[in-house]
């Protein structure tokens, strides 16, 4: 799993507003969550 901070300080580039643009989930031995979300970064 990426985290946001990780990806933030990977890419140099700090996020401020995050939009879920699709989301499910899928239950097996629990319940996973996937969600795509589009990043918008500050300037």
């Amino acid at each position: 799993m990426i985290t946001i901070p990780f990806m933030e300080e990977q890419r140099g580039e700090t996020y401020e507003i995050f939009k879920a643009i699709s989301y499910k989930t899928q239950t097996v031995a629990g319940l996973n969550h996937f969600v795509n979300v589009s990043l918008y970064i500050s300037l």
